[in-house]
């Protein structure tokens, strides 16, 4: 496997996350990530590899119930993914641009994400 390609993809994954933070498209956190959902705001939620097993499985099953799509981010952990987005640790977050989510999934295709439920972008 070409770890190169991943690594590239990760920086690209973890800019359009700082762009949709910089414009406002981006809600983080458990509790922001259910509102937005119960809300009916549109969003495509994003977790980081090494979220919690409790966690993945309450916004797992949560995303499923409500038809909201959802994606593990391979290779980009906690640490990583708060860093993207000015914070020190996050395990998920919620992305409201259907664009920019889409540009996230593109660029993931080569190995960035585990598609949990199929994301129709």
């Amino acid at each position: 496997m070409d770890n190169g390609g991943i690594f590239i993809n990760r920086s690209e994954i973890l800019n359009l996350l700082g762009i949709c933070k910089k414009s406002g498209n981006i809600v983080f956190g458990r509790d922001s990530i259910k509102k937005a959902i119960y809300n009916k705001m549109r969003l495509t939620v994003m977790m980081a590899e090494d979220t919690g097993k409790n966690l993945h499985n309450y916004l797992n099953g949560l995303c499923e119930r409500e038809n909201v799509n959802i994606i593990i981010l391979k290779d980009i952990n906690k640490k990583q993914l708060g860093k993207s987005i000015g914070k020190s640790e996050i395990s998920a977050v919620g992305v409201t641009d259907r664009i920019l989510a889409n540009k996230i999934l593109k660029k993931s295709k080569s190995g960035g994400v585990i598609s949990v439920q199929d994301p129709c972008l």
